[in-house]
């Protein structure tokens, strides 16, 4: 699918931030794209291709410290997150802007939403992983991944091999493959989004968001059974659920994940 991308950076407090821009340039109507971990905005070539030929546009953010965008020496929080992506709408001169989050993107779109309140249109979140106090602490202790490269290259074998695992074996090789080029690529503050996702205290930010909201799963995620925890807490939340797919389901079936949120951000604007 033929698109047309536009790239930019601004300035955030860690340096130049990046993103890819699809669509018309001058509709001041977007979908601001967040990626998960330790991906970048490269995950979103697909859906943005899709969105531009629906004649939305849309703009991809590298989450700083991945992808082209400069990161923190220390590892920030999803609010440090957010308050560096949330000037690319001024930079754009937006008016009416959706978040759509991807996993660690799911919950810094919704760290996002409350500082938004005029330009906010809907928030749409895939996996927004609802961790009870006692599942965060654990996670908060889990060891990072050992980058060291090894003389036989048995580093990568090793996270490639996690990386397989962790789909099953269903995932297509070039996901994989992209997912664990990414993850070294990013270097040894790769575990920044996650421990900052970790520590969130996602339900009190969901508590806080009163424009509409979609939450998307699909069936083979890792993340689907807590996806479930947000729509008890938020049952006024729209929900969308994809039969299978796995983790990488944005890369691998960009069409089938970008139509709900397109109907979604339709539903937005004609809302006005």
């Amino acid at each position: 699918m033929q698109s047309h991308e536009r790239r930019g950076y601004i300035t955030s407090p860690y340096g130049q931030l990046h993103f890819r821009d699809h669509g018309a340039p001058n509709s001041r109507e977007a979908v601001l794209l967040l990626h998960q971990t330790a991906w970048s905005s490269v995950q979103f070539r697909g859906v943005q291709g899709y969105l531009e030929s629906a004649g939305v546009r849309s703009i991809a953010v590298d989450t700083p410290g991945y992808g082209m965008s400069d990161g923190p020496a220390e590892c920030p929080t999803i609010e440090d997150y957010a308050s560096a992506i949330a000037p690319v709408v001024e930079h754009l001169d937006l008016e009416c802007v959706v978040l759509a989050g991807h996993h660690t993107g799911s919950s810094i779109a919704a760290a996002m939403a409350p500082n938004l309140p005029a330009q906010l249109g809907g928030v749409v979140m895939h996996a927004p992983s609802l961790y009870t106090e006692q599942e965060r602490r654990e996670l908060l202790q889990m060891p990072h991944f050992d980058q060291t490269p090894k003389p036989d290259g048995s580093h990568w074998l090793k996270r490639w091999e996690f990386a397989r695992g962790a789909t099953a074996g269903k995932a297509k090789l070039t996901s994989t493959h992209l997912s664990v080029s990414m993850f070294f690529d990013t270097g040894p503050t790769e575990w920044h989004g996650h421990h900052a996702v970790f520590g969130f205290d996602l339900e009190s930010a969901l508590k806080k968001i009163t424009a509409p909201v979609l939450v998307m799963s699909n069936t083979g995620d890792m993340s689907h059974e807590k996806t479930q925890r947000t729509l008890a807490l938020r049952p006024d939340f729209e929900y969308t659920e994809l039969d299978g797919g796995t983790v990488y389901i944005v890369y691998e079936e960009p069409e089938r994940w970008a139509q709900p949120v397109l109907e979604f951000t339709q539903r937005v604007a004609a809302r006005g």
